[in-house]
């Protein structure tokens, strides 16, 4: 029995696919013919973490790219926005992936699914934009807010401990947290903006 811990959800209106194929020469385009944008880029660029070159799979003479080395195994599964809530209640890590609220019809119940899923004990990540663009601009309280601040390549992060030098410039939305969250880890750029928890 396969059971993956983390699932990556999509929108389901994305037409999300790999950025190049065997079937077209057309390269990075969602629905056939449209051409990638941020989130697409970045569910790319989730893909590729998960699965090393992936998006080459079509271009070799075996199963390079298909059955590809992971560095985590094989634990994640690909679920849409509207996947049931007790699908999604069991991962233990849900990643929302870029985009995930383009469907604004189903931006309220994909928020009510992820709350659920961090009260059922999940670890939830969600992207500022994304985050933005759920109703009330929030997830259980926490909310983006104010005006980006544009980080520099070699800008230091610190979480729990851990620093992270930032290799690329990059839009850092400031978040609130609300007083009621108990455990919460506050990551911040060397100007203290928060920037994950």
């Amino acid at each position: 029995v396969h059971l993956a811990t983390v699932a990556i959800v999509l929108d389901v209106e994305a037409g999300w696919t790999p950025p190049r194929h065997l079937y077209t020469g057309s390269v990075y385009r969602v629905w056939g013919n449209l051409p990638y944008d941020r989130a697409d880029h970045f569910s790319h660029g989730l893909f590729d973490l998960l699965y090393r070159n992936y998006s080459s799979s079509s271009y070799f003479h075996d199963e390079s790219g298909f059955s590809s080395a992971t560095p985590f195994g094989d634990a994640a599964d690909v679920l849409q926005t509207d996947a049931p809530s007790w699908l999604m209640n069991r991962y233990s890590v849900v990643v929302v992936a870029g985009g995930a609220t383009r469907s604004g019809l189903l931006a309220a119940e994909l928020r009510d699914k992820l709350e659920a899923a961090v009260l059922s004990g999940a670890t939830v990540v969600v992207a500022a934009d994304t985050l933005a663009a759920l109703p009330g601009r929030a997830l259980l309280g926490v909310a983006v807010g104010g005006v980006p601040v544009q980080t520099k390549p070699g800008e230091v992060f610190s979480c729990g401990g851990t620093t992270v030098t930032e290799r690329l410039v990059s839009a850092l939305f400031p978040i609130t947290v609300p007083s009621t969250l108990a455990t919460v880890t506050l990551c911040e750029s060397s100007g203290k903006v928060a920037a994950a928890l």
